[in-house]
């Protein structure tokens, strides 16, 4: 068993939020999951079907991503 309390995770998750609700059930509200999506929208549907506290979900947040492709040619771009 390894605790999960108090860390900090970065997650691309593509499978509708399993592997974010994993991890928020694990983390019990202590920490900070920063779940990345590269789409049009996330798609967490399945952290509802934790049934997690308020606070377990608060310490979900989420931001968009853009491509490594697009990353890396903004980058490329920037240092010329």
């Amino acid at each position: 068993f390894v605790s999960c309390l108090g860390t900090r995770v970065l997650v691309m998750d593509s499978l509708t939020g399993l592997l974010v609700g994993s991890l928020a059930y694990r983390m019990r509200g202590k920490g900070l999951i920063l779940a990345l999506y590269g789409g049009q929208q996330p798609h967490l549907e399945m952290v509802q079907d934790f049934n997690l506290s308020s606070e377990d979900l608060a310490i979900i947040q989420v931001s968009y991503c853009i491509p490594y492709k697009v990353y890396l040619i903004i980058n490329l771009v920037m240092h010329i």
